[in-house]
């Protein structure tokens, strides 16, 4: 029954881009397609999309196409909004009772770029100021750039992507960002990281400020004008600050993986991947690692989809003895379509993961994806939705207890905005999380948290600067 939920969730789960976390169309803030047909004016042509030519287990994500070679530009934003939050302190079996806060949010992206290297940097700040609640005040920050190096066979890719929030990142809500999982769009100009090399968490705990970061090198050779062999070495950190309870961790990924397209739109992968998992304090460390298989097929500026699956073994190192590999399933999805007003997007990834910061190794389900549309010539739609269901993978000193102990945490939101000439937006939003488990959430007794955010503001920014 809890399969053919996630499963049902994989297939419909819409999410959404937002000011901070997302590259879709319907970002508060420009998409980096805007920023250059805002700087392509008074030109003969806009920008055209390039067919996208990423690996399917790459770093990033693949997409409905790539600018190409754009303009150089610098480009700060400015949000605010006013919202009203029923659980501050993020705990369950709580009582629900509306605060009232105001969110402050920065915004700069740059974009360096020439025929044979691109380097793009964003970054975003804000803060939550509660108005009779000051003990929930805090703030969330950033930052990511990518260093792109294009040979005429070879490319290789330098990114790297800190997070520092004061809950999971997976469906980051209260400050109409609606984080729907999607990690560092930061407005389009970097591409969404693969879950698959994060460790963003999917739980939800009780507020509690935590930082990660994705450091990755990916390499990229072009056998043939149809085969591509790629490789992507990848250390992520997930820390809670020392925060008494939080399970720290790091895990260093290494994967490689061979494309063959089969037709212009259509393309083969098969891949290999291994990760280990450490954690801080302990003398405890999980070996992952498995094969993929997979297809994958794009249209330019219509469709991007692909489908990896494969076995996935595990195995635990406590004390010098380890254990023997145990298998899972391994299984990821991605579906961009657009067409004319409407553009969605899907993601899904079965895999074991660090643990989200509460457990010592998890196997995780988790769905998210994005729906928008534009309603009239000035106003645009957004509907999000995200669900993840974690388990512990082994029991140890660190996850002790019942083995079938989980948690299931879904995410949704609406926004409606409006612009006001070509560099001012207005929106509305509102939010929703609910997480249930069978044991105590982090720091609290409750085993149901449910969580509403109502919220309005702006957003506004100046045409790009050119470099």
């Amino acid at each position: 029954m809890r399969r053919g939920r996630i499963l049902t969730a994989a297939m419909l789960t819409l999410g959404w881009g937002c000011v901070a976390f997302g590259q879709q169309t319907e970002t508060s803030l420009p998409s980096s397609r805007s920023v250059q047909g805002e700087m392509a004016e008074g030109q003969t042509s806009e920008p055209v999309l390039q067919p996208d030519n990423r690996p399917l287990a790459g770093i990033e994500e693949i997409t409905l196409g790539t600018l190409g070679e754009g303009r150089s530009y610098l480009l700060p934003a400015f949000a605010f909004s006013q919202a009203a939050d029923t659980n501050a302190p993020l705990v369950g079996n709580g009582n629900q009772k509306f605060v009232t806060l105001s969110i402050p949010v920065g915004y700069v992206a740059l974009n360096k770029s020439s025929a044979k290297q691109q380097f793009m940097a964003d970054y975003v700040g804000g803060g939550f100021i509660y108005e009779t609640a000051s003990q929930f005040n805090g703030f969330f920050q950033q930052f990511g750039f990518s260093e792109t190096v294009k040979g005429r066979r070879a490319q290789l890719e330098l990114t790297d992507r800190l997070t520092y929030l004061p809950e999971t990142g997976f469906g980051f809500a209260g400050v109409g960002l609606a984080g729907a999982g999607v990690q560092l769009g930061l407005g389009g100009t970097l591409g969404n990281l693969n879950p698959l090399y994060g460790s963003e968490g999917t739980i939800l705990t009780n507020r509690l400020s935590r930082y990660s970061n994705v450091a990755a090198l990916e390499a990229k050779y072009d056998v043939s004008g149809r085969s591509t062999l790629s490789g992507v070495a990848a250390y992520d950190i997930l820390s809670g600050g020392g925060r008494t309870g939080f399970i720290s961790g790091n895990d260093l990924i290494l994967s490689g993986s061979y494309d063959r397209a089969l037709t212009p739109r259509d393309t083969f992968t098969l891949g290999a991947f291994d990760s280990q998992f450490h954690y801080v304090g302990v003398q405890e460390s999980i070996n992952v690692y498995g094969a993929q298989i997979g297809y994958g097929r794009r249209v330019t500026g219509r469709l991007a989809f692909k489908l990896l699956v494969g076995p996935e073994f595990s195995q635990i190192t406590l004390g010098g003895a380890t254990t023997r590999p145990r298998a899972n399933a391994f299984g990821q999805a991605r579906l961009e379509y657009q067409r004319g007003r409407t553009n969605f997007a899907a993601d899904y990834l079965q895999h074991v993961t660090q643990g989200s910061g509460v457990y010592a190794g998890a196997y995780t389900y988790r769905a998210s994806g994005l729906a928008g549309r534009q309603l009239s010539r000035v106003y645009h739609a957004a509907l999000n939705v995200g669900y993840a269901h974690n388990k512990p993978l082994y029991q140890t000193a660190l996850t002790p207890g019942p083995a079938n102990r989980a948690f299931d945490y879904e995410f949704g939101g609406l926004r409606l905005q409006r612009p006001f000439g070509h560099y001012t937006s207005a929106f509305v939003y509102y939010e929703f999380q609910r997480q249930t488990s069978d044991l105590p959430f982090f720091g609290a007794n409750g085993r149901v948290l449910i969580r509403h955010v109502f919220g309005a503001g702006f957003s506004v920014h100046p045409r790009p600067i050119g470099l």
